[in-house]
């Protein structure tokens, strides 16, 4: 099917309807504008749109877009761009812990948790060190934590999987990595993108 730049947007604007994008023509190539396209994703060096077919364009603006907006089209996650020896994190109600990908298939992936060193306890001296108080279950923490991160050769592995999950209300669906063996709708367990390792001291 023949590409022309009025269906290539609308493919835009249907699989990235959160970003402001529009395709343009220039000089030898095509380049986005707009409030997210405009120096954020990089330019596609074609002559004329007769160089590829329609399906063709598809995959070049979702490789492109998708290199800088991971996530946002509809239907993929964050984690759906990880590649093996990528940081994530495994969310548990209020608690994070750092790990890094050791194996993934296109709807699994399998994680060894990583050692998370706090830089900035409450005697580290540090300028951002956190501050605690009496109260809640344990005390109030205040501050930012700060980790450094190594492999763990040693560490526990866990697996995920990628579901699909319907909103019955609306219709309308979304991605997510759960825990293999969790409920779908069981709240947390789930993988994100990067490591971001949480202790949660005020529950």
């Amino acid at each position: 099917m023949k590409a022309t730049l009025k269906k290539l947007n609308a493919i835009i604007a249907k699989d990235y309807p959160k970003l402001n994008i529009e395709l343009v023509k220039g000089d030898g190539y095509f380049y986005f504008i707009g409030d997210d396209g405009f120096d954020e994703i990089d330019s596609i060096y074609m002559n004329a749109l007769n160089q590829a077919p329609l399906d063709r364009w598809e995959i070049l603006l979702h490789c492109v877009i998708d290199e800088r907006y991971a996530g946002q089209r509809v239907g993929t996650h964050k984690v759906d761009f990880l590649n093996v020896g990528d940081g994530a994190t495994y969310t548990s109600f209020t608690d994070r812990q750092a790990a890094t990908i050791i194996s993934r298939t296109e709807k699994q992936i399998t994680i060894r948790f990583d050692h998370a060193k706090l830089l900035n306890g409450a005697e580290s001296g540090e300028a951002d060190a956190l501050q605690f108080s009496v109260g809640g279950f344990a005390a109030h923490c205040e501050g930012r934590q700060r980790y450094q991160y190594t492999r763990n050769e040693n560490g526990r592995e866990m697996k995920f999987s990628r579901r699909v999950i319907m909103n019955s209300y609306t219709g309308e669906s979304r991605v997510e990595w759960k825990a293999v063996g969790t409920r779908t709708s069981e709240r947390g367990s789930t993988l994100q993108a990067g490591r971001h390792h949480f202790y949660d001291y005020n529950f």
